[in-house]
């Protein structure tokens, strides 16, 4: 679980020297973080706290009394050097907890309770004219997840001389933009609906177990929405925080939106530039949008009072935050602007999903994903420094600090994903051999699809799969589990034969008999293969889908057609490939026998550290390793017994395998110098 600290880089040197605001150390090995003075240079305690107000904002009026922790004759010097007086500070330390992909931990015996997210592409069925009807428009004319939308609207609509299910509209479009998903689950709307009935979407989906109380709140009165607007229309000013993560500290600039300020001066207006699903809440009139404002003004004080007082912030106290949305700015190949668009969506109790239909076949998508948080944080100052007893042992220095709550929306980057829109290869066929009674050269094999999904390694085959997993490895970065699984398509399916025992599946790269499907609509085949009687053959077998995409090779079966005097019948056997033989630690001879050194010991490795990048071996002999094998021969002592077959007597050979370099003068000499 990945955690994040935020504070800003504009420093409170005063606190700093409390020791109640953390400044940043960086180590020689280059980790950095946050640390607190452990020697502070000053004794501070409350005098008095009051009620405050600032613009109609509550806070607190507090005045601290602050001793020298050590020489007296300085005191005034150096308070004053570090208090600066009518300065406006913000302080907004907090941590927070940020999702780690599934992928990272689905190995993991429990996951409850972990903030995880998942990226991936569904697909339901082939419909090859929606996917040619893509490659001459953008994105946002495609139609999203909350149209109504059915399977027959994109595999008969050129059938039936139907309306293509695209918007065509530039003004309409435009609002595809940004795309605000349900605020919360939708009852009786359209996003409820099975999204399979689109061909393939990109489904993402963020669980958190963080508070999303005032995305609650946003979510009854219908808020949401507006909010949101807002904040993705607004170019906000930014604030420099030091980020802390991974043993990293980054200055960052992050735009803040300032909640107080939203709540006096918006309109409650949703832009043409972005789609919401909810008509209703789009259509509402002048009078119910400034009540929501009420409700909401009314709904932020109350949040606010969750700040911390200036006891709580020299005590290091982090401020209340909660997760508020996320946003998933998507780009096609690479994170770079101009984007396609940008999908937000509340962030909710357990998972929030993304199903992302506007995407086009065999194209590669970047998600770069944001959580948006509200954090309380504290803005304050120092006024009406004084200093009381100078020159004298009881010296010391009153302050008043103005702090009022500051409540911001920030964003913090989650994560970045990359997702080419690729049907997953099918699953190996299932299949069944046979023959007629009366056959004399003839086998019959009968392939159908096998249903479900799958993960695993896959195995190639000829060398036009190696675009395969080209392919493969955009979309699954670990290569021992690629996903199967087969769509529901017309059968096609390629077969493989040889006579000759295979020592592994690249022995049938040269063995292709051919591909076979039925002309009619049939996700099943049959192939009849001709053969010479009472003779072994071996056969595998895969799935083909309609993007050229293939299965993992079945078992490799043997298959003999056995012909009698008047029967016909087909033996079939699995055939398992022979393992091939590593390490033998025994050896027959008759009357000599020789040791040398396996040939993983003697080659010599010029990518070794000693040598690389290096025009001459000049003076580095005594560096230079011998061998790649991964255990080295060289300076070890093994031993060998020889053992009569006869008599049975015993002896010993204790072997040292030394290494002799032998040294140029040029070696001596760069030792001498």
């Amino acid at each position: 679980m990945s955690k994040i600290k935020i504070l800003e880089t504009k420093k409170d040197l005063f606190r700093l020297a409390i020791g109640s605001s953390p400044l940043v150390a960086r180590s020689n090995d280059g980790i950095s973080k946050f640390v607190y003075t452990e020697q502070p240079g000053y004794k501070v305690s409350v005098m008095s706290s009051i009620p405050s107000f600032d613009d109609g904002i509550s806070g607190e009026e507090v005045k601290i009394l602050i001793r020298p922790n050590g020489n007296t004759s300085v005191f005034q010097t150096n308070l004053r050097r570090v208090i600066s007086e009518n300065v406006n500070f913000t302080d907004h330390l907090c941590e927070i907890i940020t999702p780690i992909n599934n992928e990272e931990v689905k190995d993991l015996p429990a996951t409850q309770g972990l903030s995880m997210y998942k990226c991936d592409t569904q697909f339901a069925y082939v419909a090859e004219d929606y996917d040619a009807l893509q490659l001459a428009i953008e994105e946002i004319n495609l139609p999203t997840i909350f149209e109504d939308k059915r399977r027959q609207d994109f595999i008969d609509f050129k059938k039936d001389s139907k309306p293509a299910p695209i918007d065509l509209n530039p003004i309409s479009a435009r609002r595809y933009e940004n795309v605000i998903f349900p605020a919360r689950p939708v009852v009786d709307g359209i996003y409820k609906r099975i999204p399979n009935e689109f061909p393939y979407y990109n489904r993402i989906s963020i669980s958190s177990n963080t508070k999303t109380d005032l995305t609650d709140f946003l979510n009854k009165t219908d808020i949401f929405y507006f909010l949101l607007n807002d904040y993705i229309n607004t170019d906000s000013p930014s604030i420099s925080f030091d980020l802390q993560s991974d043993g990293l500290v980054i200055p960052t600039e992050v735009p803040v939106f300032s909640l107080n300020s939203w709540v006096t001066g918006t309109s409650f207006a949703v832009g043409e530039n972005v789609f919401i699903s909810d008509k209703v809440i789009a259509a509402n009139s002048k009078i119910k949008r400034d009540l929501k404002k009420l409700l909401f003004a009314g709904y932020l004080n109350k949040l606010s009072q969750s700040f911390r007082n200036f006891t709580a912030l020299m005590n290091r106290e982090f401020c209340y935050n909660e997760e508020v949305a996320y946003t998933l700015d998507k780009y096609q190949n690479f994170a770079i602007d101009p984007k396609v668009q940008r999908l937000v969506m509340p962030a909710v109790e357990n998972e929030s999903v993304f199903n992302d239909t506007q995407i086009k076949y065999g194209q590669t998508y970047v998600y770069v994903c944001n959580g948006h948080y509200v954090i309380v944080g504290n803005r304050y100052r120092y006024e009406n420094l004084t200093f009381h007893n100078l020159g004298t042992d009881e010296v010391h220095a009153t302050v008043t600090v103005k702090n009022y709550p500051n409540v911001v929306l920030v964003p913090l980057q989650f994560f970045d994903k990359t997702l080419k829109v690729i049907q997953p290869p099918p699953l190996f066929p299932q299949v069944k051999i046979f023959t007629e009674n009366n056959s004399e050269k003839q086998i019959q094999f009968y392939l159908s699809p096998t249903k479900g999904k799958a993960e695993g390694e896959f195995i190639p085959i000829l060398d036009t799969d190696k675009k395969i997993v080209e392919d493969l490895s955009q979309y699954f970065k670990d290569p021992e589990n690629i996903k199967f699984e087969t769509i529901p398509e017309d059968g096609s399916y390629e077969i493989f034969r040889t006579d000759k025992p295979p020592e592994s599946y690249v022995d049938f790269s040269d063995s292709k008999v051919g591909e076979v499907n039925i002309q009619i609509a049939s996700t099943d085949a049959l192939f009849v293969d001709n053969v010479i009687p009472n003779k072994k053959y071996y056969y595998c077998f895969r799935k083909l889908n309609s993007k050229g995409l293939v299965s993992n090779p079945t078992t490799i079966y043997e298959v003999e057609l056995i012909i009698d005097a008047d029967d016909a019948k087909v033996i079939v056997k699995d055939y398992h490939i022979p393992e091939p033989i590593l390490f033998n630690n025994s050896r027959s001879f008759a009357r000599l026998f020789q040791i040398t050194p396996a040939v993983e010991q003697t080659v010599f490795d010029s990518n070794q550290e000693a040598s690389a990048g290096k025009p001459s071996l000049k003076g580095t002999v005594d560096n230079l390793k011998l061998g790649v094998a991964k255990e080295t021969l060289w300076g070890r002592k093994l031993k060998f017994r020889v053992k009569s077959n006869v008599t049975g007597k015993i002896i010993d050979y204790n072997i040292d395998f030394t290494l002799t370099k032998n040294k140029t003068q040029e070696d001596f000499w760069k030792k001498s110098i």
